[in-house]
Formats: structure tokens, sequence, C-alpha cells
């Protein structure tokens, strides 16, 4: 039965992890559509092209997305 108890503890934890995984993969998103919102109302741009911004941003800094989102946000 000792058997069965570790395998049920071991997809708990990947569950939770999946989960967290999901949770930071919503707010990551939240965060790089506020950014274009606030590209596309500051620079009229469309949102298209402020996702091009941000995407041009986020390679010539080797970063994620979230951090030139984050710099747009601070700098409103």
């Amino acid at each position: 039965m000792s058997c069965c108890r570790g395998k049920g503890q071991a997809y708990r934890e990947a569950l939770q992890r999946e989960n967290a995984q999901l949770r930071h993969a919503v707010d990551s998103h939240a965060t790089v559509d506020q950014a274009i919102g606030v590209l596309t109302a500051i620079h009229q741009l469309v949102p298209v092209a402020g996702f091009g911004v941000l995407r041009e941003v986020s390679q010539h800094t080797n970063g994620s997305w979230t951090r030139p989102c984050s710099g747009v946000h601070a700098s409103r």
C-alpha cells in the first residue's frame, strides 16, 4: 500500500507545480496585455504594433517579456 501513497503524493506534487506554472502564465499574460495597452494609448499604436515593440525590446535585452512590460508600467 505504501507504493500507492508515494505515487499519489508525486501526482499531487506534479499537479501543484503545473498549477503554479499556469498561475504564473496568467499573471504574465495580464502584464503583457497591460503594457500593450499603455503603449497603444501613449504612442497611438494599434495593438499589434505595441506587441511588436515589446517583442523587439525583449529580444534585444535577452530578457523575459515581463521585464520590459514592468518597465512600461513604471514609466506611466
